[in-house]
């Protein structure tokens, strides 16, 4: 099935046919509640900036910067000349990991202030539990994307870093690809397609053995004259791991996450009567009590009359 069709189709399920989907979400769903309280939203949010959000601009921004105007003798492991190369390269693209500390920040003081007004239920916490999975899966990526970019360019020059590029890009492509396609079977018990059978594992090796051996000899696609050492070579992969890691952050956070809150967001009220959700699990424990104070002076006036 093509994959235009996937994406028209991966949405068009009936209630019952996308609960066959939900059983890890149902989990989710079930205990959601717990971490959705006030104290505990104001906690979560003030960590995830703190932490997050700082050591997004200090990794993304600050150690590019600080690494180009080293000395050596600041540079104990990795060249001196390859790391300021790296740094200096990561600079060009600084402005990312910028706009990731930026949005990140916003997001959960988005998320503190939507938490205090009214009508707050499990609805509006599954649309930002939507862009906070979007921003966390793409965390590294953004942060650590230009240093090890610049490291890969140091370590294998353009035709390694361009190597690592495109295996990311094509093994992104066929995962993505392959987990559409696992959810479009389990919803709908079928799908025609034709997978793109690539061992990547021995496409990665070869790889990594032929851009090794041009790193100690022809040098072919290098923009530095300094010689290699082993430790930069090493550091030059970082980028291939990270963008794998990306590539699996997406697949769960964005990819599978997504399509089961999408299900439950459009058949939310079927969801509710089936999983048996109650007032605090829907609405969270302090609007729970209210209603149930509510509807216990209704039941004393039914009384009465």
């Amino acid at each position: 099935m093509p994959m235009l069709k996937w994406k028209k189709s991966i949405f068009s399920a009936s209630f019952e046919e996308s609960l066959r989907i939900q059983s890890a979400y149902k989990k989710y769903i079930v205990k959601a509640h717990q971490n959705t309280g006030m104290l505990n939203t104001i906690f979560t949010a003030l960590l995830a900036i703190g932490f997050f959000g700082t050591l997004s601009y200090i990794l993304g921004v600050g150690m590019p910067t600080a690494l180009s105007n080293s000395s050596p003798e600041d540079i104990q492991i990795l060249s001196d000349v390859n790391i300021r190369t790296a740094s200096r390269f990561a600079l060009w693209f600084s402005d990312i990991p910028k706009i990731f500390a930026v949005l990140w920040v916003v997001y959960w003081l988005l998320y503190i202030i939507r938490r205090f007004l009214l009508g707050w239920s499990l609805l509006p916490y599954i649309r930002l539990g939507i862009l906070g999975g979007t921003l966390l899966s793409l965390l590294l990526l953004c942060v650590l994307g230009p240093i090890t970019l610049g490291l890969a360019l140091t370590g294998t020059g353009w035709i390694g870093l361009i190597f690592q590029i495109l295996i990311v890009v094509l093994i992104g492509e066929v995962l993505i690809k392959a987990t559409y396609r696992k959810i479009c079977i389990d919803l709908f018990g079928e799908v025609s397609s034709t997978k793109r059978n690539i061992n990547f594992f021995k496409l990665i090796l070869a790889g990594i053995l032929i851009l090794s051996i041009n790193s100690f000899s022809l040098r072919i696609g290098f923009v530095q004259k300094s010689e290699i050492d082993i430790w930069s070579l090493i550091y030059s992969w970082l980028f291939l791991v990270i963008g794998l890691f990306t590539i699996y952050s997406v697949k769960v956070l964005i990819v599978k996450n997504g399509v089961s809150a999408f299900y439950f967001l459009k058949y939310s009220d079927q969801y509710r009567k089936t999983w048996k959700l109650t007032d605090e699990q829907w609405y969270g424990k302090r609007k729970a009590n209210r209603l149930a104070r509510k509807k216990l002076k209704e039941l004393q006036k039914e009384k009465k009359k």
